[in-house]
């Protein structure tokens, strides 16, 4: 996948969605950019890399470094 796209099924472990026909099937691909320029998204994907075990800072809807770097270590 390009750098800018979520896979279905990362979409699916940082969001807790028990199934990827909830993402259309298991076929679409999630922008990067959808979760970067939504607080919300971008609150709930923070708070599940630290639930895996990542470090995104606090999970202020905001996608800075931090967010970024837990997100590339995803």
């Amino acid at each position: 996948l390009p750098a800018d796209q979520i896979s279905p099924r990362a979409a699916q472990l940082l969001l807790g969605i028990q199934s990827l026909n909830t993402i259309a099937s298991g076929t679409a691909i999630v922008a990067l950019a959808t979760a970067r320029n939504n607080q919300t998204l971008t609150r709930e994907i923070q708070q599940r890399l630290t639930a895996l075990g990542f470090q995104p800072g606090a999970a202020d809807g905001i996608w800075g470094n931090r967010t970024q770097t837990a997100f590339n270590a995803f």
